[in-house]
């Protein structure tokens, strides 16, 4: 039944908040409890390797790794995961928003699954790694 609400619902924060319901009926750690993070357009992480607080804000369909909200213009741009290097949790709620139309937010979502740089320490970490 939430597998089919993905087709029904066109809102991008919609669109996040049944993946995660989908995530969390079918037992998809960690993207069960982190996708309305980015259904907020930004997620905080803490650097796995200095500590420091990072925020990945959503500039114009790009996630960017900030030390602050109001730091996005200073921000780096976060790497995409390849969608072949995706998980099969992180596979199964890309295709699914691909299979409905929702293209953005499987872009949206790759950015999510991918690398970030700490701009603070400058050490390049995967964002699973900072949300666990």
């Amino acid at each position: 039944m939430a597998e089919g609400k993905v087709a029904l619902v066109r809102d991008r924060a919609d669109v996040l908040w049944v993946l995660e319901v989908v995530a969390a009926l079918e037992d998809l750690s960690p993207w069960q409890r982190e996708l309305d993070r980015l259904a907020n357009d930004e997620v905080e992480v803490e650097c796995p390797s200095c500590s420091d607080y990072i925020y990945l804000e959503l500039v114009d369909s790009a996630l960017v790794a900030t030390t602050g909200p109001d730091a996005v213009p200073d921000g780096q741009p976060v790497q995409q995961a390849p969608p072949s290097d995706l998980g099969p949790a992180e596979a199964r709620l890309v295709t699914l928003s691909e299979a409905h139309g929702h293209t953005d937010v499987a872009r949206e979502m790759l950015q999510l699954f991918g690398r970030a740089r700490c701009p603070h320490c400058g050490t390049w970490f995967g964002i699973i790694d900072a949300l666990r």
